[in-house]
């Protein structure tokens, strides 16, 4: 088995090594701020045979982020870069393709429209971007070998519940005849166990469609992954087990149909598995989520919503049929009654009656609490706890200013997103105008960039509900999304739109404000 473990580590990192996208990084400098230099990161996750896709970052005073689409024109390369919240549209001009790419760049669309600039940035991995990369043969996209580590605990997770399950009782013998209980009612495929085998017979024929939506998802997705910290590893896992779906329900359901001994230990194994990785699935995409609404629309809830209910449903399904499998009187009549108990003693045929239990057996009527206790019990505390910190770490409890106490007061200043590893050097700054009513939001420092603006529709002691002018992302009735800043404590807030669901986890990711002595000495000019 370790010869097992070892041949597939060295498979999928030799698999993965070199298969890098085309990275970038340099600087732009903007014609009217020419004595601040932001900091450019292009990179270019997927191509075809005319042209490249990816993302950009670009550090303040300019502070955009979002899609990237390059082209070739001849021997120069065109950019245009659309930002995901500043919604600024930029097109890049390169005289030359290579490992070196610089030239101008023009803002053509958004708040900035008719700023320009030059801009420069060195290959720092990956292909560069030329005509002999589109003319390469394109590959399955790859992970990096770093992002295999979910993947490789999952196997040894079933190396280790493997000897578990190999030691369900195969029932005592006596003169090399197998014992069998007396016959019951109960025994058999029917109640609630047929419904069981319904359900993962319909998931079996529902996987190919299944498995082909998350292999799409994987190919478009692992790219962007290597720009959003924790993406890829989360994404190379849940394809992982969208393809090992089948083989594994397919073994469950032959074992279950031959009333197989080992049975039970499977799928309460296989499901408490199954609960454990949802669960870890949402709190990931918690975490996932504000990194990646960098470059994506926020109102498309990447990670939340809906994807993170139907996560939660599995989870919650997983453990009340993992329970159902540990204690259903079938399942101990149809299975045996110590199918998740030790191993039992072979009865003694000359003392023990043939029309009763043997006497082994009968002690082991309560063997299957514990091995619940003993082995399914760590299972389902491990993943209990991990729900609980999931649920408990990442939920959002307003906080309400005093009594009296105006919240603008307490908002206005500078704050950072607690996902940016730029930290205060990348803050914005939060201010109000015409007596509270208008709140602006600026990148940078105030005067070096055009701040986005809010209409304040409503003010609470935790909240304030602002629209932006100019709003362009509809709700899905057609009218301009809004948004409320919710103190989440004195020196933290969240986004949270209206037409969210109202849950302690549909907010965005932590902002909190930057101290005001790191404020004042991020405020003085550079060193020349």
């Amino acid at each position: 088995m370790k010869r097992l473990i070892s041949s597939v580590l060295f498979t999928l990192t030799a698999a993965c090594a070199g298969q890098r996208v085309t990275e970038y990084a340099g600087g732009a400098m903007n014609a009217a701020m020419p004595e601040a230099e932001s900091k450019l990161r292009l990179t270019l996750y997927s191509r075809t045979d005319t042209s490249f896709a990816g993302v950009i970052e670009l550090g303040a005073p300019m502070t955009v982020r979002g899609g990237a689409y390059a082209w070739l024109e001849g021997a120069q390369l065109r950019i245009a870069t659309v930002g995901a919240q500043s919604g600024d549209t930029i097109k890049w001009y390169s005289p030359l393709a290579g490992a070196e790419l610089g030239g101008r760049f023009e803002v053509i669309g958004g708040p900035r429209t008719g700023q320009r600039g030059t801009w420069r940035a060195k290959l720092v991995a990956g292909l560069p971007a030329t005509a002999a990369t589109l003319r390469t043969p394109q590959l399955v996209p790859l992970p990096s070998p770093a992002a295999l580590w979910p993947t490789l605990v999952l196997l040894l997770v079933a190396v280790a519940l493997t000897p578990w399950i190999l030691r369900a009782p195969r029932g005592a013998t006596t003169d090399g005849v197998r014992w069998r209980a007396p016959p019951s009612p109960l025994s058999g495929i029917g109640g609630w166990l047929l419904l069981f085998v319904i359900g993962r017979v319909i998931a079996l024929l529902a996987w190919a469609p299944q498995f082909r939506t998350s292999w799409h998802n994987y190919v478009g997705s692992i790219g962007i992954a290597t720009a959003v910290t924790g993406m890829q590893p989360l994404i190379v896992l849940e394809t992982a087990v969208a393809f090992l779906g089948f083989p594994l329900t397919l073994v469950g359901l032959v074992l279950l149909l031959r009333r197989s001994p080992y049975a039970p230990r499977y799928w309460f194994a296989f499901l408490a598995v199954i609960a454990g990785y949802s669960l870890l699935d949402v709190g990931v995409m918690h975490f996932i989520r504000p990194g990646l609404e960098r470059f994506v629309d926020p109102g498309s809830k990447t990670g939340g919503g809906r994807s993170q209910l139907a996560a939660l449903e599995l989870a919650a399904f997983s453990l009340l049929w993992a329970l159902y499998w540990a204690k259903s009187q079938r399942v101990r009549a149809t299975f045996g009654a110590t199918a998740l108990a030790r191993t039992i003693a072979a009865p003694d045929a000359a003392t023990v009656p043939l029309a009763e239990p043997p006497l082994a057996a009968q002690r082991e009527r309560g063997g299957w609490r514990r091995g619940v206790l003993r082995v399914g019990g760590v299972v389902l505390a491990l993943v209990l706890a991990l729900a609980s910190y999931v649920l408990w770490t990442t939920r959002a409890t307003p906080y309400a200013v005093s009594k009296g106490a105006d919240i603008r007061a307490t908002v206005a200043g500078r704050w950072t997103w607690d996902s940016d590893s730029a930290g205060c050097r990348n803050a914005h700054t939060i201010a109000f105008a015409e007596g509270g009513d208008v709140m602006t939001i600026t990148s940078g420092d105030i005067g070096r960039a055009e701040p986005t603006t809010y209409d304040v529709l409503r003010v609470t002691p935790s909240s304030i509900r602002g629209a932006i002018r100019g709003e362009k992302r509809l709700t899905s009735d057609g009218k301009p999304v809004i948004w409320d800043l919710v103190l989440t404590g004195p020196n933290e807030y969240r986004w949270q739109r209206t037409d969210w669901p109202s849950t302690p986890w549909s907010f965005t990711g932590k902002i909190h404000r930057c101290p005001a002595v790191a404020a004042a000495a991020e405020a003085a000019p550079p060193a020349r």
